[in-house]
């Protein structure tokens, strides 16, 4: 280990002075002075740091303002465009009576959801919430004043719906044969409702109001005339009541007007009353015609008609014990004919004295042709009553033309077709089988028309069932030709010289028919061969 001398050398002796203290002044000074000034510098420097820090700040903050203000801007817009929509909706599908409501509730929407629009502003600076605050109270505004509007424009349009369904109330009433109480009843409502609508809000001028008010006026006045005619057509005779009364609703025109429409009613309530008893008095006439005719058929005997036809008179009449029971309680009807009905009974008891003394009615060739003629021109009840009665019309054909009757009152086309068969018997029958004289025929001529006109009546009746038609049966060239057969009711040679010796001597008998279905002549075989053949 190194040997290290001890350090004995004394210290020098330090003596005190101002020197040092002096130069740490000076010294002190001189870094005081370069201490203030880098202080300076230092304040400097952090003051502009300061306020870059500061305008940076500054930067961001207005970039921050300027996004919140544009998304504002944009959902404040979609919110107005939902918002037009949905008051167009609105407006388009809510009846005037309930547009109150619906725009009250609309507006307390749009006001509410503006607010929430605002609140998403809070967290936003200072001037951004103004922003949106003043955005908001001015939408807040418009729509105040929207609703405003709205509410006078349905105010206007609730008074036009309301006094639209007083009017169409008021008309109803008063289209109905009105009394003065329902006329003043409805003039009254009519007022109350036109002073509501002329005080709605909507009327903004007198213009409006005195336009809306002559408009009024003239439907009180169309109220007024049509209910002063719809009274006249009932009655009449209250024209010049209702005139009077409501005279001051009604120009001079129109009360004259109204007093011609008097008259007018008055002669047509005339011809319809007439109109009416006549059609009652003809209804009663024919319940008394159809009980009359139903006793007449009870005394026909009815068979069966051919092929399964309908019940057709067999030529035999007969009086069931009800008749003149049934007939008494005719004789009560409003519509039955006092001569008519005399007829039918006389007819019923000459049946029952022919038939109690064995005597049987034959047909009259004059009395025949005459009713059959006046068949389709006015042939009734009364008429074949009287001639069967008589004794001129058998039991047959009697029935016949009670058939003819009847069918006549159900089927106007059965004139014609009567017309038409009149026309083939006179043109074709008649000049073929009366051949001695077609003025003066004898009795067996005048026998063979009538059976023949009888035969083919039947026959075209039954044709007409068919649907054959009319003038199929009537031409000499069809087969359906109903006069083929004629020759079977001419007479023969020695028939026609007996008929007119008979006629001289006035010693006529009856001669025997010919049998409907017999069968027809060969070609080129005489009357003399037929009679012949056929047993006739």
């Amino acid at each position: 280990m190194p040997n290290i001398p001890t350090f004995t050398a004394p210290f020098p002796s330090i003596n005190v002075t101002d020197r040092g203290e002096q130069a740490f002044v000076q010294e002190a000074r001189e870094i005081g002075t370069l201490g203030r000034e880098g202080l300076r510098v230092l304040d400097e420097g952090t003051r502009q740091f300061q306020e870059g820090a500061q305008s940076a700040l500054n930067t961001v903050s207005e970039h921050q303002q300027y996004q919140d203000r544009m998304t504002g801007i944009k959902t404040l817009a979609d919110m107005k465009a939902q918002h037009v929509t949905q008051l167009g909706q609105i407006q388009a599908n809510t009846s005037p009576d309930d547009m109150p409501n619906a725009l009250a509730q609309f507006h307390q929407q749009v006001g509410d959801q503006t607010d929430q629009w605002q609140q998403q502003f809070a967290g936003s600076n200072k001037a951004t919430q103004l922003w949106a605050q003043e955005q908001a109270s001015e939408y807040k505004l418009q729509n105040a004043q929207k609703m405003a509007a709205d509410s006078a424009i349905n105010a206007g349009n609730k008074a036009v719906s309301d006094i639209a369904h007083t009017a169409n109330s008021i008309s109803a009433t008063l289209s109905a044969s009105p009394t003065p109480l329902e006329i003043n009843s409805g003039l009254k409502l009519w007022d109350q409702a036109t002073q509501t609508a002329a005080s709605s809000p909507y009327l903004t001028t007198p213009e409006a109001k005195q336009h809306v008010q002559k408009e009024y006026e003239n439907m009180r006045g169309q109220f007024v005339e049509n209910a002063v005619y719809k009274a006249i057509e009932n009655n009449p005779a209250i024209a010049d009541t209702m005139i009077k009364q409501f005279g001051q609703y009604l120009s001079p025109q129109q009360q004259r007007a109204a007093q011609e429409h008097a008259q007018s009613m008055t002669q047509k309530q005339f011809w319809q009353n007439r109109a009416v008893e006549e059609d009652q008095r003809r209804q009663e006439k024919v319940d008394a015609n159809k009980a009359l005719t139903d006793l007449t058929r009870s005394t026909f005997s009815m068979a069966p008609g051919q092929n399964g036809g309908p019940m057709t008179p067999t030529g035999e009449r007969y009086i069931p014990p009800d008749y003149f029971s049934r007939a008494l309680e005719i004789s009560k009807m409003p519509g039955a004919d006092e001569g008519t009905l005399r007829s039918a009974v006389r007819d019923a008891q000459e049946i029952l004295n022919r038939q109690k003394n064995g005597v049987i009615a034959t047909t009259d060739p004059t009395t025949y042709q005459q009713l059959f003629q006046k068949s389709y021109n006015g042939l009734t009840f009364q008429d074949v009553a009287n001639a069967h009665a008589s004794g001129k019309l058998s039991d047959h054909d009697s029935a016949m033309f009670h058939q003819m009757v009847e069918d006549a009152s159900h089927n106007p086309q059965m004139t014609d077709n009567k017309r038409q068969f009149e026309t083939f018997i006179n043109t074709y029958a008649k000049g073929l089988i009366m051949k001695s004289s077609m003025m003066d025929p004898t009795a067996w001529e005048a026998q063979r028309l009538q059976q023949f006109e009888n035969d083919k009546w039947q026959q075209f009746q039954q044709g007409i069932a068919k649907g054959i038609p009319v003038y199929d049966m009537l031409d000499q060239r069809s087969k359906n030709f109903i006069g083929g057969n004629i020759q079977q009711y001419q007479l023969t040679p020695d028939q026609q010289l007996k008929a007119l010796t008979d006629k001289a001597q006035g010693g006529e008998k009856p001669l025997a028919p010919v049998a409907p279905n017999a069968p027809p002549r060969n070609p080129g075989e005489s009357l003399k061969d037929y009679d012949k053949r056929t047993g006739g």
